[in-house]
């Protein structure tokens, strides 16, 4: 925030959404301002200019919530953007059709990303793995209930769990074991389990989705496998 300010404009986009509560990207500033050459070029400072409508005054310090959406509806990479929009939907800081309205005018691009924003997943590595199992028509419920067991992040078909772990949710002794009991308990009961990291999916994806395919072409995520 203060950075964007230093910088000449005010915070807007992704870096804005993140302060509101939605999954950090991470990566360069998003810095608005009336005029381009009103904001410093800076490492790490993406410069922003609304045009048309959306051109707004710079009346604080941090984009309000609906504006920030639309810089990033201009600024981001689909998948980025559903990453985002889905951690909006998922913490109750904007429904899924505020959204939609909000690609309102933006071309056939904007609507075609905020249409597979889902609202369920609860990390913006969860959406990503939601993506690809969409990509790849593999079905799958996000954030199941498992009686017994409590809510895993995905089934696949029947019986394959995957569970998508995160820094700030699964480290620690008690976590740690907790989500090993829960793994007993689903293998007692039938289930299947895979088990990434963050890192797997933001830096290992495509190694990790072949083994995920492996599992699948063996036919382990349906009851009745061997």
């Amino acid at each position: 925030m203060l950075r964007a300010v230093a910088a000449g404009g005010v915070l807007t986009g992704a870096s804005a959404l993140a302060v509101h509560g939605a999954w950090d990207l991470g990566g360069d500033l998003d810095v608005r301002a009336a005029r381009l050459g009103l904001i410093a070029e800076r490492a790490g400072v993406r410069r922003v200019v609304l045009p048309g409508p959306d051109a707004r005054r710079c009346t604080a310090a941090v984009d309000a919530l609906k504006l920030a959406f639309r810089v990033a509806l201009r600024t981001l990479p689909e998948r980025e953007l559903v990453m985002v929009g889905d951690s909006l939907v998922q913490r109750g800081l904007a429904s899924r059709a505020t959204l939609v309205g909000l690609a309102d005018g933006l071309g056939p691009g904007a609507r075609t990303a905020v249409s597979r924003i889902d609202g369920r997943c609860e990390s913006g590595t969860e959406t990503i793995a939601r993506l690809w199992l969409e990509s790849h028509g593999i079905p799958h419920i996000p954030q199941h209930v498992v009686p017994g067991v409590g809510r895993i992040d995905f089934l696949i078909g029947d019986r394959l769990v995957l569970e998508v772990d995160s820094i700030a949710h699964h480290t620690g002794e008690d976590r740690y074991q907790a989500d090993r009991t829960r793994d007993q308990l689903l293998i007692a009961l039938g289930y299947t389990i895979v088990r990434v990291t963050y890192e797997d999916v933001m830096h290992r994806w495509p190694t990790v989705a072949k083994r995920l395919l492996a599992v699948i072409a063996r036919g382990e995520h349906l009851r009745g496998a061997a």
